[in-house]
């Protein structure tokens, strides 16, 4: 049956049997399985890392401006700092629409038949500035269409025998597909559904403007890229901040398919202070900056109702210390100390008369909600960190001397408490806003404790290890090297 399906379905148009004008509605098994079989790129929004959401209203700002003349080799090799890479892209996903300035981005692994080669394209282009944009896009593009080597046309090809061996070019060749006639696609077409037909009628439009080899990247990009999706929710905020257990944070910015905006923070070294009781009194990091607190001792500790593992203190100094400026304040603040169990809990009824050594002036119900909302954010923060942990431990890179979970809640805890009490902290002065973003830093400090690889003063950043994922699941997947625009 395939035999025959190909005998009509690659003849040109001039070579059609003569069938009334129409094509017999054939049962068309070999080439439906044949597109269906083995997605070259498959990663998708279900496979994505969704990040740090406890660190959404986090931006440290004062950003290095890095190009790829800053790399060794192909990476970047970083000390603590915060840093912003404009990167040239790559579209991964013809037919889809652009990627629009108001979606989130996240990202995912490199999953399908030809994922691995995919990446390896985009880091062999790394290093040939001889090798435009374009022409690597062309070569992506030819890739995800299952377009066939021998009949590439123009730049793509001269990009396929540089970027590929002979035996990538031989098995894309094995698994190539010749362009099908738009009467035999239409036929096709209805035995996939809606979500997948715009991808494959726009793949198989790319294999002929790719075997013609005389296309601008203008008309190809309106064929692959369709106008972005302007209001559609996104699934993720902006600016969501993702971690690499190489130790750095990363968050990515679409300006448009071939333009992508990189934040990347590799934290700096954090001092943690306690007392007898397990107390956070003094957080010290990144340099310069130090908080301290001071904890009203006459109040006991309340265990938290809803959860036995985390204690509530009460503390009524707060002195903040940055560069050039230091500042105590009297507050009425709290924190939780304990790691949180990160199930379904139970609230209990907190008795009348501890209630009142603990009330900050409020009702009982709006001072439980307060403490819920923070309780719910911390057992969010856990779990994060509780899958970052099992990763490490399957890589069997968790040492004797590990730093333990309490670092990581507990600072989190006290980071949340000193903001809370300080209320607005930038509404007093601009610098005591910039302390409470700098000091925030102290979360991915604890987690990259985790890693306990020793004392390497840098960092290798390199965002070409995932797939760009809008929020917008209808949107691009994007790719990324470390090339630099």
């Amino acid at each position: 049956m395939l035999s025959v399906l190909c005998a009509i379905v690659f003849l040109s148009p001039g070579q059609l049997p003569d069938l009334g004008g129409r094509l017999p509605r054939l049962d068309l098994p070999g080439l439906e399985n044949l597109l269906k079989k083995g997605d070259p790129l498959s990663t998708s929004l279900a496979d994505a890392d969704l990040g740090m959401p406890f660190l959404d209203d986090w931006d440290p700002g004062n950003y290095k401006l890095i190009t790829q003349d800053d790399r060794t080799g192909r990476v970047w090799k970083l000390k603590p700092g915060y840093y912003k890479i404009q990167l040239q892209s790559y579209c991964l996903h013809a037919g889809r629409p652009a990627p629009w300035a108001g979606d989130g981005m996240v990202d995912g692994p490199w999953k399908g038949e030809s994922a691995k080669l995919l990446l390896d394209v985009i880091r062999r282009a790394d290093l040939r500035p001889d090798l435009s944009q374009a022409d690597v896009q062309y070569l992506l593009w030819a890739i995800l269409a299952r377009a066939k080597p021998s009949k590439l046309r123009g730049r793509v090809r001269e990009a396929a025998l540089q970027l590929l061996t002979k035996e990538e070019l031989a098995r894309l060749e094995g698994g190539g597909l010749d362009v099908i006639e738009d009467r035999a696609m239409a036929q096709l077409l209805g035995r996939f559904n809606s979500a997948l037909r715009p991808v494959l009628e726009a793949e198989n439009k790319l294999r002929g403007m790719l075997y013609d080899g005389n296309r601008s990247l203008e008309e190809m990009e309106r064929v692959a890229i369709l106008p972005p999706i302007q209001g559609k929710k996104s699934e993720i905020p902006k600016m969501r901040w993702l971690w690499r257990p190489e130790g750095y944070a990363i968050r990515y910015d679409a300006q448009t398919a071939w333009r992508l905006d990189v934040y990347v923070v590799v934290p700096h070294t954090f001092t943690i202070t306690r007392d007898a009781k397990g107390r956070i009194t003094r957080l010290e990091g990144p340099p310069g900056y130090v908080s301290e607190v001071e904890y009203d001792d006459s109040t006991p500790g309340i265990v938290y109702p809803a959860d036995h593992n985390l204690t509530i203190y009460k503390f009524t100094k707060v002195t903040v210390t940055a560069p050039g400026h230091k500042e105590t304040f009297d507050v009425d603040g709290w924190t939780f100390v304990g790691v949180p169990r990160t199930g379904e809990t139970e609230p209990e009824n907190l008795p009348l008369y501890v209630w009142k050594t603990v009330s900050q002036g409020g009702s009982k119900s709006d001072q439980m909600a307060k403490w819920n909302q923070r309780y719910e954010n911390a057992k969010k923060a856990k779990s994060w960190y509780d899958k970052l942990k099992k990763l490490f431990e399957r890589d069997r890179r968790i040492k004797s001397g590990q730093p333990s979970d309490e670092d990581f809640t507990d600072v989190g805890h006290y980071r949340d408490g000193v903001k809370a009490a300080l209320k607005d902290p930038a509404s007093r002065w601009d610098w005591l806003g910039d302390h409470q973003q700098r000091q925030a830093e102290g979360l991915l400090h604890a987690a990259d404790a985790i890693r306990n690889l020793g004392n390497d003063p840098d960092t290798d950043v390199d965002p070409s290890g995932r797939v760009g994922l809008p929020g917008n699941s209808a949107a691009q997947r994007l790719g990324m090297g470390t090339r630099t625009r």
